[in-house]
């Protein structure tokens, strides 16, 4: 799509070719799977799709509408470049070069993981790279594997007692057990608490192994077989160590795939249809919209495993991510005039990261569920 050297109207049309490709790509992924099983009662694959070709028409329309992105000119890519406009065949093999087997090449360096966290110029050899990445590929399958056997073994039964619309919320249950032993909602157990914790885990760590095996695979293919450049393939998640608010979390330390697209949309919202000047405004808008279009992005792919499931619990839950991080910006904004940065700050931010996802997960994760026990 990108190779595409078209004129600026003609862009559109293409743009809605790529809509439809992607769409038509779901259908045929739907079709397959009732063929092999019509009473199939979860597509967790069909889901996974329905977030590509989501995030694939996000980055159509940023290609082929928003930034016009084109191949580098013939003298460009003579200079060092990563290919050259001069005819369809090296157009098609800078698309696949820069769009399929480096996704987040277009990205700036500085908004990219360095290889080494103490040396941001610091870049492995090839030999280096392809021995990291092949045991990154080993530890993360293995990880998940025993992950799986720790999950089916202490993931609580669906009983009434361990999950249910009743307990999706705990601050406010705690507070009335507390005070008052006739409340008609279910107190609150030691074994509720050990769930919750279970849910942060599991909600963050397989999609970590998944995706760290996914991308050193592609390294692997990219580098190693097609012999791409190396030092752009940085890493896909950056140090955990930066996780202390909400914001790095999702910002710093999460992997990158989504960023570029639905920054590009938000910002676009919040500036040219909005049109938000004041800097410290336009950045929390954006922030909730990007918040905004992964909650659409979810709630299509919870709307893929069938029409059981409200999509309002998961549009909800992102929702709350973004308003908690700009509640965060305030109080860190007010903290820094109070409190210097010290090793017990950076504590307080890890348990208050690891409390969010203690506190919220369970206002999606029960209902759905629900849902699925339909």
């Amino acid at each position: 799509m990108a190779a595409l050297p078209m004129a600026s109207l003609a862009r559109h049309p293409f743009f809605l070719l790529a809509t439809i490709y992607a769409h038509w790509g779901v259908l045929m992924v739907a079709a397959a799977y009732r063929l092999v099983d019509p009473s199939l009662p979860e597509l967790g694959f069909l889901s996974y799709c329905v977030c590509i070709g989501f995030e694939a028409v996000l980055y159509a329309n940023r290609h082929l509408c928003v930034t016009d992105r084109a191949p580098p000119p013939p003298d460009v890519a003579a200079a060092g470049g990563s290919g050259s406009s001069s005819t369809w065949k090296k157009k098609a093999c800078w698309a696949a070069r820069e769009v399929l087997f480096a996704p987040r090449g277009e990205m700036s360096d500085a908004s990219l993981p360095p290889f080494d966290g103490s040396d941001a110029a610091y870049v492995p050899s090839r030999r280096a790279f392809l021995a990291e990445h092949a045991a990154i590929l080993l530890l993360a399958v293995l990880a998940r594997r025993a992950f799986d056997v720790v999950d089916g073994a202490y993931w609580y039964q669906t009983v009434e007692d361990n999950y249910g619309p009743a307990r999706e919320g705990i601050l406010r249950r705690a507070l009335l057990s507390s005070s008052s032993s006739s409340s008609s909602s279910p107190a609150v157990a030691w074994r509720e608490a050990g769930v919750r914790a279970w849910l942060a885990v599991q909600f963050n760590f397989p999609t970590y192994a998944d995706w760290q095996a996914i991308y050193s695979l592609c390294a692997l293919g990219a580098v190693g077989v097609l012999g791409h450049d190396h030092a752009r393939w940085r890493p896909l998640f950056g140090d955990v160590r930066e996780a202390y608010t909400l914001r790095r979390y999702w910002g710093v330390f999460w992997q990158q795939f989504h960023r570029t697209a639905f920054v590009t949309h938000a910002r676009l919202l919040a500036v040219h249809v909005l049109r938000i000047r004041n800097r410290a405004m336009q950045r929390a808008v954006i922030g909730i919209l990007v918040f905004a279009l992964l909650a659409l992005m979810h709630a299509l792919c919870l709307k893929a495993q069938g029409p059981r499931c409200d999509t309002w619990p998961v549009i909800r839950w992102w929702l709350l991510v973004g308003g908690a991080i700009i509640v965060e910006d305030l109080v860190c904004l007010a903290l820094r005039r109070l409190v210097r940065p010290a090793r017990w700050t950076y504590l307080v931010g890890y348990v208050w990261v690891f409390f969010f996802f203690w506190w919220s997960r369970p206002k999606i994760d029960f209902p759905t569920v629900d849902c699925e026990a339909l």
